[in-house]
């Protein structure tokens, strides 16, 4: 069972997805889109929103920064799916110019 190798911090438990098994049990799981894929959790936090896609690396030409565009919109797009109760999302700092494109 995944949740016996949970991580106590304080008054917290902490599993990887890495190593979550879908047992149902009281702890914060960690981890990334492609981890969360097929799952679902009561709530979800997704930190830095504004972040996705990222911005167009110089050396990448416009045909692969859309292909990497559209692939992270359907990664975000898991993400946002996997909440139950509630979904959390959260914007840092506004980009500059150039730094990044809304979905």
């Amino acid at each position: 069972m995944a949740c016996k190798h949970s991580q106590t911090t304080t008054h917290r438990h902490t599993v990887s997805l890495k190593e979550y098994d879908g047992t149902t049990c009281e702890a914060v799981k960690v981890g990334t889109y492609h981890r969360a894929k097929g799952l679902d959790f009561a709530h979800v936090c997704i930190p830095d929103r504004n972040r996705f896609p990222r911005p167009q690396h110089a050396s990448e030409s416009t045909d692969a920064y859309r292909e990497r565009a559209q692939l992270e919109r359907r990664q975000m797009y898991v993400a946002l799916t996997r909440a139950r109760d509630s979904l959390w999302v959260g914007i840092r700092e506004p980009l500059a110019a150039g730094q990044g494109a809304p979905c």
